[in-house]
């Protein structure tokens, strides 16, 4: 079952136990909480508290916020925000681009070298006066997870003077301005400080395949992406933005692949690796001119 919020609706809340699976070959730990059920109340926003890491402390709050804007030119001179949001407690981060927090696709890696903050946007949607949608910067949505399922934010927990980092899962849904909502279907970190993690590790068995990891090298060179493999694979590559976003895939059958990257934007990115024996992503800094 999943965990629910809905602007005027309350629903129950439970949280499963732990469960615990081994990350790759490191034999790091990851502590997955998968997420059942959930209420709220509305009283002019709705939160739901995370405690990453079951030291009794709330270290992360999901929450739905509504704000009035008077706008003369909007009809019925104002205009209605509704958003959902993540909020970082203590020194705690989570993952962005400016204010908007960025979506990882499943396998995707989460690490220091990324932009972190205190609080970001899930999505915004904006209506009207008389309750249609008002395009606001050019739309009438915005954020990453705008209607997004099967997305992950990445998280940072500082505990102990020690740093780790972890995900939650959280899925956004609006129609219109009383029926918005968002769904949490779990939450997890890597007990091993500083360690990297994979977004979705933990929620099933082998996310992270050793075997695929080991079987596979990766190298960049002329606008190319090249994968080769000491044993023959079959599968698929996939480079992931940092907004969890698919822009090429393409096939793999045999002992070498390659993947043309010519016209993406210079930045970095997640190769993903995937076929019936597991998956694998390895972060790659592509610099297009």
């Amino acid at each position: 079952m999943e965990k629910t919020f809905t602007l005027f609706r309350s629903l129950s809340l439970l949280v499963s136990t732990c469960l615990f699976v081994m990350l790759g070959t490191t034999k790091a730990q990851v502590v997955y909480t998968a997420v059942n059920n959930a209420q709220g109340a509305y009283m002019g926003n709705l939160s739901y508290d995370i405690d990453l890491n079951k030291d009794n402390t709330v270290d992360f709050s999901v929450s739905i916020l509504h704000m009035q804007y008077l706008e003369a030119s909007a009809p019925g001179g104002y205009y209605d925000e509704y958003s959902a949001r993540v909020s970082a407690n203590d020194s705690n981060e989570v993952c962005v681009d400016a204010d908007i927090l960025l979506a990882f696709a499943p396998n995707a890696v989460i690490d220091n070298s990324l932009n972190w903050s205190v609080s970001g946007y899930l999505s915004c949607y904006y209506f009207d006066g008389k309750g249609k949608p008002y395009e606001r910067f050019g739309s009438s949505a915005a954020g990453n997870f705008v209607n997004g399922t099967g997305k992950y934010v990445g998280v940072k927990l500082k505990a102990n003077g020690k740093t780790y980092f972890g995900y939650i899962a959280v899925d956004t849904k609006n129609l219109d301005n009383s029926s918005g909502s968002f769904t949490v279907t779990g939450f997890a970190y890597e007990s091993t400080a500083d360690k990297s993690i994979a977004a979705s590790a933990g929620a099933t068995v082998a996310v992270v395949d050793a075997y695929i990891k080991n079987n596979t090298s990766i190298t960049y060179l002329d606008h190319t992406i090249v994968a080769d493999f000491k044993q023959s694979f079959i599968g698929k590559i996939a480079l992931v933005n940092m907004s969890g976003q698919t822009l090429v895939t393409t096939p793999v059958n045999g002992i070498s692949s390659s993947v043309s990257v010519a016209g993406v934007p210079s930045g970095v990115y997640q190769v993903v690796v995937s076929g019936p024996e597991g998956s694998y992503a390895e972060k790659l800094l592509i610099t297009e001119r």
